[in-house]
C-alpha cells in the first residue's frame, strides 16, 4: 500500500476534502499581507507621481489672448509667423499669419514682449543627400515684406505690453523702420 504525503497546511487553512476548502487568496497570511501593503504604496506613489508632474511652471500667471496684425506698406503680411520673446524670461508665444496678416496668440502670460515676424520655413522634400554631404535644412522662404531686422529678438524694434485688458496690436513695418 502506498502512502500518500500528508500535506502542511497553514494557519487557518482546512484539508482539501473539506467541501468548504478553496484555495487561499493571494493576500492571505503573512506574505498576503505584506503584498497588499506594497500594492497600496506602489498605487499612491504613482498618483502622487502622475498628479504631481502634471503641472506646468508658469501655469498659475495671468494671461491673456493677443492678435497681432502685420502689415508692410499698408498691405498685410499674408505668410509668416509672429512670435513674442519676453527679454527677462524667455517666455513667448508665437502664431501664424493669416491671408488678412493676423495672428492670434492664445493665453499669453502678462508682461512686456519683443515682436518678431518671419517668413515660413520651407519645407525641403525628404530627399537623402548625397553622400559625404550634409542634410539639407530647412530654410526660409526669401521675402522682401518682412525686413531682416524684424526677424531677431537682439534688432526688431516691435514691442508689446501684454495686459489683463483688450490685447490687440498692429504693426506697420515699413513705418518701424523697415
Amino acid at each position: 500500500m502506498v502512502r500518500r504525503p500528508e500535506v502542511v497546511l497553514g494557519r487557518g487553512e482546512q484539508q482539501p476534502s473539506d467541501p468548504s476548502w478553496s484555495p487561499p487568496t493571494p493576500f492571505q497570511g503573512w506574505r498576503g499581507q505584506m503584498r497588499k501593503w506594497f500594492f497600496y504604496e506602489t498605487l499612491i506613489v504613482s498618483c502622487v507621481v502622475v498628479v504631481g508632474c502634471g503641472h506646468t511652471p508658469g501655469s498659475g500667471k495671468p494671461r491673456s489672448d493677443v492678435t497681432i496684425t502685420i502689415a508692410y506698406a499698408g498691405q498685410p503680411v499674408s505668410d509668416g509667423v509672429v512670435e513674442l520673446v519676453h527679454q527677462q524670461t524667455g517666455e513667448g508665444g508665437g502664431g501664424k499669419l493669416t491671408v488678412d496678416g493676423v495672428a492670434t496668440l492664445p493665453r499669453v502670460a502678462l508682461g512686456s514682449y519683443t515682436v518678431l515676424v518671419k517668413p515660413p520655413y520651407q519645407t525641403a522634400p525628404p530627399i537623402p543627400p548625397a553622400q559625404g554631404q550634409p542634410a539639407r535644412q530647412d530654410e526660409m522662404k526669401e521675402r522682401t515684406d518682412i525686413p531682416e531686422k524684424f526677424r531677431r529678438a537682439a534688432t526688431s524694434p516691435l514691442k508689446l505690453e501684454v495686459t489683463d485688458r483688450e490685447n490687440n496690436f498692429q504693426f506697420d513695418l515699413t513705418e518701424s523702420g523697415g
